[in-house]
């Protein structure tokens, strides 16, 4: 059973590296684009944790809008330059269908043993007027140390670029005994319940700020 509902934000250990990790998509112009509702679950392993995406949009205009979402891979302190780094096991749909996409690198910052940068898989989408699509992407993110502790990030920022506010996102993560010892801190100190399998929040009517980035921090089992 879930139960807890905060937990103390003093012990946050600093953020270090982390190879890779996802976050909601973006679109350049969402003038007559709302993003209606996201799920959100991301299941933690040994290694590395697996994510699974629904987004719902809706074509708030009478005419068709053609345009692309931008899905970002970041990395912070990573020694993969960015040509060498991508999501395994990458997998979008829309409408159910399989999704076309192209993967572009940003620029970098760092030299030449860490790197910190953002890429993106730009997915084309042709949205029908009046009409409500959806979006589903799973992919597998990397684990980031934060001192003796483990963290897994998502950037929820993406949400900002739509026209309007979010009706709803559902935020879940999944874990076992052997994967986490204990939960340090979910960031940002939202209304998060967790028990010993799993963690939940429900977000309505919301827009997000600027870059948002949530994140549930743990020493992972192997430190017991």
């Amino acid at each position: 059973m879930l139960t807890g509902t905060a937990l103390w934000i003093a012990l946050i250990p600093a953020l270090g590296p982390i190879d890779r990790y996802g976050g909601a998509p973006t679109v350049a112009d969402g003038a007559g684009i709302a993003l209606k509702t996201e799920m959100v679950k991301i299941a933690i392993g040994k290694r590395d944790a697996a994510v699974e995406a629904r987004y719902v949009f809706k074509n708030l205009t009478a005419k068709e809008i053609k345009t692309s979402l931008r899905l970002p891979l970041i990395a912070t302190d990573s020694p993969l330059p960015p040509a060498a780094n991508l999501f395994p096991e990458f997998r979008a749909t829309w409408d159910n269908a399989p999704a076309t996409w192209t993967l572009s690198a940003g620029p970098q910052v760092g030299g030449s043993e860490v790197f910190s940068y953002e890429k993106s898989y730009f997915i084309p989408v042709l949205l029908k007027p009046s009409a409500t699509h959806v979006l589903r992407c799973s992919y597998r993110t990397s684990l980031g140390k934060a001192d003796l502790a483990r963290y897994v990030a998502y950037r929820t920022g993406g949400a900002r670029s739509f026209e309007g506010r979010v009706e709803r996102a559902d935020l879940s993560y999944t874990y076992a005994p052997d994967t986490v010892f204990e939960i340090l801190a979910f960031t940002p100190a939202w209304k998060w319940a967790w028990g010993t399998t799993g963690a939940y929040c429900m977000r309505q009517d919301f827009e997000p700020a600027e870059g948002e980035t949530m994140s549930m921090v743990f020493y992972p089992a192997d430190l017991r």
